[in-house]
């Protein structure tokens, strides 16, 4: 006679309610066999036995989120974009992301990535305070961003990453951006650059509009003035309008002879139209991007960039983070990664150029 019993399949996840049900023991009974505590409590052999066995064939696993209000901690940090939103095929999200997790597991930390962005700001705090996660990792929002009010009135530990909080109440990530592009213009101007042109982007990005603001007023201070008509905003993913760009500045009786893409994406799609409208790079055209990011291209050029060392970056505000988790710092934490200038193949002399 078989006295082997299978246990009923659920189709939800199994509680330790179902578990003591159905091994007929008390609730009490069945959490102390399944947290090791059966020594200590004289359950009987038997009695661990068959509670162990329903567990298993009930698939059972300890409800994290309840376990976590006992210890004080997930072991989770939570990441959300600022942006709200994130294409195919973002390299640069994509190189961020995966540094973060590495240095996340490095400190045997998981990282949740916040990915629904349907909610109201308050809604959206209320989860992320909810007991999910010991802390956030914020990437580039804006001052105006309706969840910073709500972050600086919280004891939830946060970090911004690429950003810096206007109220000085909130942990921070950033690069040099100023020593980056302050780097583009002395690597320009030391190649014998004058006539330069920059490609900005179309719409408000707000690395855009301070790189681009920055950019001109260093310019200004060697005594070269930017002319708006050579400041072109564009669409990074847009290959028409860059390429109408081009065709506007190189048809200049005077041409630039260096331009300055605000992010490698555009400038590596600038490298493109470039080699489809037969300018000569860097010969005819140095091209300078920031970031640092190699994205795909048909170019076999590597762009002159500014590097941005998103790996560090990643791994110190994580660092930071668990610290503040663990309460061995004290928000805020404001810190700066230097950035380094990496030529390429894309950067030229222009003293040989017209006009020179």
């Amino acid at each position: 006679m078989n006295n082997t019993t299978t246990q009923p399949k659920i189709s939800r996840r199994a509680t330790l309610h179902d578990i003591a049900h159905h091994a007929g023991v008390t609730v009490g009974t069945a959490s102390g066999v399944l947290r090791g505590k059966a020594k200590e409590r004289r359950i009987s052999s038997e009695v661990v036995e068959r509670v162990r066995r329903v567990a298993e064939e009930m698939d059972y696993a300890p409800n994290l989120l309840v376990r976590s209000l006992h210890r004080g901690h997930t072991q989770v940090l939570s990441f959300m974009n600022g942006f709200r939103s994130r294409d195919r095929g973002d390299f640069y999200m994509e190189a961020l992301t995966a540094s973060l997790e590495r240095a996340g597991g490095e400190l045997n930390y998981n990282i949740l990535v916040l990915c629904d962005f349907s909610h109201t700001a308050e809604e959206t705090y209320k989860y992320i305070k909810g007991g999910i996660n010991d802390g956030l990792i914020f990437f580039k929002p804006k001052n105006e961003d309706p969840l910073l009010p709500f972050l600086r009135k919280s004891n939830l530990p946060i970090v911004l990453l690429n950003s810096v909080d206007d109220e000085g109440l909130l942990s921070s990530v950033t690069d040099d951006g100023n020593a980056g592009i302050r780097e583009v213009v002395n690597q320009l101007l030391a190649n014998g650059h004058r006539r330069i042109a920059m490609l900005t982007a179309d719409f408000m990005v707000i690395d855009a509009h301070n790189r681009t603001v920055y950019f001109k007023e260093c310019l200004r201070e060697a005594g070269i003035d930017l002319p708006d008509d050579w400041t072109i905003p564009v669409d990074g993913k847009d290959s028409p309008a860059i390429n109408a760009a081009l065709k506007y500045l190189m048809g200049q009786d005077n041409p630039p002879t260096a331009l300055f893409c605000w992010h490698d994406y555009v400038g590596y799609h600038a490298l493109e139209e470039c080699h489809n409208l037969g300018i000569s790079i860097p010969d005819q055209l140095s091209v300078v991007g920031y970031d640092g990011v190699r994205w795909p291209a048909r170019t076999t050029h590597i762009l002159a960039s500014v590097e941005v060392d998103l790996e560090g970056m990643s791994k110190l505000a994580v660092e930071i983070l668990v610290d503040l988790v663990r309460g061995d710092a004290l928000a805020p934490i404001q810190k700066v990664m230097p950035v380094h200038f990496n030529a390429g193949t894309t950067l030229g002399s222009a003293r040989h150029h017209k006009g020179e």
